[in-house]
């Protein structure tokens, strides 16, 4: 008689069972490792443009302080050190607004000419400040740097109001006797006092504003005007969307204070050593809980920059 043997040699369901349970573990732990990965790669990506984003602003800031022909500061003392780890952090009652200027003709000009520095206008009840008064120690909570410096003319940017002659005219690369001169000296017209400018330069003041988280930068031209992009982003009547159009930074750490104004100090410090001939910088970011600072001390390449009539 034959004998028929079962030769099934399929999983059991048991075997079957264990293999998913196997297969399921493997699975998990492959996506929570990939999961990590891309956590770690979007936080690494994350600090690398935060970094950037604040070493750029302080090359920004400090290229323009190196080349400054006149510099203006407005801001706050306090004596206490303020703490920026913590973003919005109360701090306390507001310290009194200040100007920091190079000597008395400076408060003189700033007094009759105040949007040429970004001021808007002159507070009278503002504390004034010579830097010549300041130990090299001494921290400034900055509100607004202006920075005056040297741009070379061109004559497109220049409104024809303001050119030599009539019809906008424009007479370069020769006097009014005809004579040459340099290739890249203009002949301009003012038109308020009708006077006549030769220069290859023009004057150009780099606003720097700090409100809060954001910081704005600002660009005003003695001639060029129409390249001006002069926005003064803290004048409250002003649209979110029109602030927008001079932000530069908004990852800076910032600091509250219980007065209506600025109610919110910004992380960037300056100190002044005029026996240096010298400006330290120190910006605070604080972007998505990541932290960076970057500072450091900058020689003018202009000693009378710091060091006025008074002194």
């Amino acid at each position: 008689m034959k004998n028929n043997k079962n030769n099934n040699s399929g999983f059991t369901l048991v075997e079957l069972i264990i293999a998913m349970a196997v297969l399921a573990f493997l699975m998990t732990a492959v996506g929570t490792l990939m999961g990590s990965s891309v956590a770690s790669h979007r936080k690494q990506k994350a600090e690398i443009r935060v970094h950037t984003s604040a070493q750029q602003t302080y090359n920004q800031i400090t290229d323009s302080i190196m080349q400054s022909k006149e510099v203006v500061i407005v801001g706050y003392e306090s004596s206490t050190p303020y703490n920026f780890s913590v973003p919005g952090a109360d701090m306390g009652a507001t310290p009194a607004l200040t100007y920091y200027v190079k000597d008395s003709e400076m408060v003189e000009y700033l007094k009759l000419n105040p949007k040429v520095f970004g001021l808007g206008s002159f507070d009278t009840t503002a504390k004034i400040k010579y830097f010549s008064d300041l130990d090299a120690d001494d921290v400034i909570y900055v509100k607004k740097i202006a920075i005056m410096t040297s741009a070379p003319i061109d004559l497109n940017f220049v409104p024809s109001e303001t050119l030599n002659g009539s019809g906008g005219y424009s007479m370069k690369n020769t006097f009014a006797t005809g004579g040459p001169v340099n290739e890249d000296v203009s002949m301009i017209r003012v038109a308020s006092s009708s006077d006549y400018v030769f220069q290859a330069n023009d004057d150009m003041v780099n606003i720097y504003t700090f409100e809060g988280s954001n910081m704005y930068y600002e660009k005003q031209y003695k001639y060029m005007t129409d390249l001006n992009d002069v926005v003064d982003p803290v004048d409250s009547s002003l649209t979110a969307s029109t602030k927008q159009t001079c932000i530069y930074n908004t990852g800076l750490s910032y600091v509250k204070t219980t007065g209506t104004s600025p109610a919110e100090i910004s992380g960037c410090t300056v100190t002044v050593d005029v026996k240096d001939g010298a400006i330290g910088v120190n910006l605070m970011f604080n972007d998505k809980n990541m932290t960076y600072t970057t500072n450091g001390m900058i020689n003018l390449r202009n000693s009378y920059v710091l060091k006025g009539k008074d002194n």
